[in-house]
């Protein structure tokens, strides 16, 4: 996590065009919008999943409450986990690609290629 935030530091100090910009922030908001959407998605998709392995552990395999509490709070973090991945992937990506779009107007390959 600290490697992320330091490299998002990085490149979101690196210069961009005003106009390059405003395209990765429209980018960035059809992104977020997608997976706000997903998000919902896979809430209800959990809640049936989660029905499901209280069925299979508690009744089925006989666990007790406390792990199968347990179990299911793992599914929860384990769900967030990968969604925050996600989240992160898609607004580090937006930023350095506007920002090597705009390192690649000096026609030199090195700045270009050192961000990404």
């Amino acid at each position: 996590m600290a490697f992320g935030l330091v490299q998002y530091m990085q490149i979101r100090k690196l210069p961009v065009h005003r106009a390059m910009l405003e395209i990765s922030d429209l980018i960035y908001e059809t992104c977020k919008t997608y997976l706000i959407t997903q998000g919902k998605f896979i809430a209800i998709l959990w809640a049936f999943i989660a029905v499901i392995m209280v069925v299979y552990f508690a009744f089925l395999l006989h666990f007790s409450a406390g792990r199968v509490l347990v179990i299911v709070i793992f599914s929860i973090i384990g769900i967030l986990g990968s969604y925050s991945v996600a989240w992160f992937g898609m607004r580090i990506n937006t930023l350095a690609n506007s920002r090597t779009a705009f390192a690649s107007l000096g026609g030199k390959p090195f700045p270009t290629m050192a961000i990404p």
